[in-house]
């Protein structure tokens, strides 16, 4: 048992879960809908997801030791770094950028979306890095693993479609056709942003079969 490392994992696990509702705690306003609308944002649910993840790990280091089989089998993981790292990505190779080309400054003014798209991933894929692999476990099927994890990304783009329809709320600029000009650039963007993805998976995955077959390590700590 190890139990610095797991308060501390807890602690960053409720970090972010709380930053991923920190708007709705402080809005006395907020209405079901603005509820739904909160977590149409993929932030939000990789930080929900991944704080999870992170507290779930904390109590296996404190004594739950069971559930390091499957917290640190390699597909769990690379779900979780790969999800991050879209997340991270599109931030800092997106949001930044349209900031400072636009007046928009989409993201960027507070310490819930800073935390959430610049801080929580990087502290994510830390974690992922320093984190032995299991040899047994190693990414056996890899064209397998890598369908599994896409199967959310793919999930949420038509989610974030119907929701949009629904409720009129565009989570992206690039879902809306009112801003790319019409739906077909929306599903040329989106195919695009969703090929990105995959291909982040893709490289997660090859990288952890690759390092998996090779390391003879025990799930002992970061």
């Amino acid at each position: 048992m190890n139990y610095k490392k797991g308060v501390l994992l807890i602690t960053l696990g409720t970090t972010a879960i709380f930053f991923s509702v920190y708007w709705m705690l402080f809005n006395t306003d907020c209405t079901w809908t603005d509820l739904l609308n909160q977590y149409a944002y993929f932030t939000n649910q990789v930080a929900l997801l991944t704080g999870l993840y992170f507290i779930l790990i904390g109590i296996s280091y404190c004594g739950a030791r069971q559930l390091q089989h499957f917290l640190f089998h390699p597909a769990v993981k690379t779900a979780a770094a790969a999800y991050v790292t879209i997340v991270g990505l599109g931030y800092y190779a997106g949001v930044i950028p349209f900031s400072l080309f636009t007046s928009e400054q989409l993201y960027v003014g507070d310490i819930q979306s800073v935390y959430l798209h610049a801080v929580h991933p990087l502290i994510v894929l830390f974690f992922y890095f320093k984190t032995p692999f299991l040899t047994k476990n190693n990414i056996g099927r890899p064209l397998l693993t890598l369908s599994a994890i896409s199967i959310y990304p793919l999930g949420y783009l038509f989610y974030a479609q119907i929701a949009a329809a629904l409720r009129q709320f565009y989570v992206y600029p690039f879902l809306d056709p009112a801003v790319m000009g019409g739906m077909d650039n929306v599903l040329l963007v989106s195919a695009a942003v969703l090929v990105v993805g995959i291909g982040i998976i893709a490289a997660y995955c090859r990288f952890e079969r690759k390092k998996g077959g090779r390391a003879r390590r025990r799930v002992a700590g970061l």
